[in-house]
């Protein structure tokens, strides 16, 4: 009996022992695997960074861009979405969500042409087509930024500004968006170029240059300055249209109150009393 019991102690002290053992060994195996995952994890951000600088060509004469995060600090680049696109592109495999994000927030000028425009609540999406490729732009703004497209036809050619929310090679996504037209060139014979039109009061301005010259320059017709027309940058308030313009080879400007009907002969004529700008 005392052996069995002897024999059945030393048993349960080897098998305490190897559970022991056992136990150890798995906790330094565990420890052992994270310390190898932090190693990985930190091999990929240096080889990140190393071949960040060493691409200084990439395909289609792109300028490899290294995006630096500042915090407080509004970062503006001057790259084309098609640039950007091509740099991520570049990028080895499995690092591309990483070099992706580190455009998130930049700011952007690019130039487009009008597809569509998505009204929900008080925000407007303005969907354009991806400059220099194929793809959508959807530009996220303030219904009342968006007023100069009221009289707006298909394949409008704008500018656009904002923050960008999301890129890849066939879609983009910009926030907090700013649009201004180009200048268009006069009919043949009439002497008046529109090179700027704001509508509102005070410090509540809204850039209607497009619809100014689109009445003005294009249709050579009347414009009434009306809310229906123009848009309505400040509610209850009456605003004033404000025309900077040339003709006669001078750069001039002139107000017009809300009600007002404007002709480009108003213009042309009133040269004389407006105030000069600049000579053009």
């Amino acid at each position: 009996m005392m052996d069995f019991l002897e024999k059945t102690e030393v048993q349960v002290v080897f098998l305490s022992t190897g559970l022991a053992l056992i136990g150890f060994a798995f906790k330094h195996f565990v420890l052992d695997r994270q310390k190898a995952q932090k190693r990985r994890e930190v091999q990929m951000d240096r080889e990140v960074l190393q071949y960040k600088s060493e691409v200084t060509t990439p395909p289609h004469d792109v300028v490899a861009v290294e995006p630096v995060k500042q915090e407080n600090t509004k970062r503006i680049t001057g790259l084309s979405h098609r640039q950007i696109a091509d740099a991520i592109d570049a990028v080895p495999p499995f690092h591309e969500d990483k070099f992706q994000e580190s455009f998130i927030g930049m700011t952007v000028s690019w130039r487009t042409k009008l597809s569509g425009i998505n009204h929900y609540k008080m925000e407007t999406t303005v969907v354009g087509g991806i400059p220099e490729g194929d793809g959508c732009l959807f530009c996220e703004a303030r219904r009342e930024d968006c007023d100069g497209f009221i009289l707006a036809a298909k394949d409008t050619t704008f500018i656009v500004t904002g923050q960008i929310k999301s890129i890849s090679r066939y879609e983009a996504r910009l926030v907090d968006c700013k649009f201004t037209f180009p200048i268009k060139p006069p009919k043949p014979g009439l002497d008046l170029i529109i090179h700027l039109a704001e509508w509102g009061i005070e410090v509540k301005f809204a850039d209607v240059t497009h619809i100014v010259q689109t009445y003005l320059t294009e249709k050579e017709i009347g414009m009434p300055c009306e809310i229906s027309i123009l848009g309505d940058p400040r509610p209850s308030l009456g605003k004033i249209l404000t025309i900077e313009y040339s003709t006669g080879g001078k750069r001039l400007k002139k107000s017009f109150k809300e009600h007002d009907t404007i002709f480009p002969n108003d213009l042309i004529k009133s040269a004389g009393a407006a105030n000069a700008l600049t000579s053009c």
